[in-house]
């Protein structure tokens, strides 16, 4: 079964279930091999989905969100202080089975804060019903 892909550019659907600050994240093997890639230590992953996020993909399977695609401000730990780093984590979060307060992280990368992505490709994604 594919899944209905919607962007942050081209609107989500009224009452889309979106993911829930405070969350904890269990992150895959794969994303923190991904993280260690792009030279984000394990201190610098969020046990917990912040309260600042934005959700830039939602993937809807049956009408139900299951998978998004969220960018939130990079920190890093100097002298034992959480700073910006001017960047952005980028998290693949997908539901965790059987906890509601949970979600898995499939995959890290790292982007610059001011890549606005202009080169959207609107073809895969589908539109919100208006209302």
């Amino acid at each position: 079964m594919l899944g209905i892909l919607y962007h942050r550019d081209l609107g989500f659907p009224a009452g889309l279930q979106m993911p829930r600050p405070g969350a904890l994240l269990e992150f895959s093997r794969h994303a923190i091999h991904a993280a260690a890639d792009d030279h984000v230590t394990l201190d610098m992953l969020p046990l917990r989905l912040p309260a600042v996020f934005e959700v830039v993909e939602a993937t809807t399977f049956a009408g139900r969100a299951m998978k998004w695609l969220v960018r939130l401000p990079l920190h890093c730990n100097v002298e034992g202080k959480m700073r910006d780093t001017g960047k952005d984590l980028v998290l693949a979060l997908g539901l965790c089975v059987g906890d509601s307060n949970c979600y898995d992280v499939n995959t890290v990368f790292v982007n610059d804060r001011t890549d606005t992505h202009r080169t959207l490709r609107r073809e895969r994604y589908a539109a919100p019903e208006r209302v």
